[in-house]
């Protein structure tokens, strides 16, 4: 998944938009997931689309576009591990010239579509894969800065 240790998925989670996730697959990462094992259904998910520690760094990488947000559970009924509770397809805010900006984007959950399909099932992940991206002809790679989940009560952007 990672070309090497610089650009880890741990640096999604480390609290600092200057470090960097880069996907590392061949072409812009279209496709691309990554697992977050969580417990509760997040309020929020703020998410740093692309590589923020410059606007050249921004601009030669990949920035998603599109994401797919899949709520994995157990259900011990059947004892199906990986059984997608609910799937959310998301577009994340571009700016006027139609490109993902440099800034953190918040993508807003609502509980109730979730308590509905989680009645037998034990929540257990959280995946995000990417869709499609906003690239120019630098890097052929995609980043994500951080990525920070809110449950209730939790104070967003700090």
């Amino acid at each position: 998944m990672q070309k090497c240790r610089s650009y880890s998925a741990q640096l999604l989670v480390d609290g600092d938009p200057d470090t960097v996730w880069i996907e590392g697959a061949a072409g812009y990462g279209v496709g691309e997931r990554i697992f977050f094992e969580i417990g509760e259904v997040p309020r929020i998910i703020e998410i740093w689309p692309g590589y923020q520690k410059s606007d050249s760094l921004h601009l030669r990488n990949g920035r998603p576009r599109r994401l797919q947000l899949s709520f994995l559970g157990y259900d011990p009924e059947s004892g199906a591990p990986d059984y997608r509770i609910l799937t959310y397809e998301v577009d994340l805010i571009r700016n006027y010239d139609g490109d993902v900006p440099r800034l953190p984007q918040y993508i807003h959950l609502s509980n109730r579509d979730m308590l509905h399909n989680m009645e037998l099932t034990e929540l257990y992940g959280l995946e995000i894969a990417i869709l499609s991206v906003d690239h120019n002809d630098g890097d052929p790679d995609t980043a994500i800065s951080e990525v920070t989940l809110y449950t209730e009560g939790d104070l967003v952007g700090t």
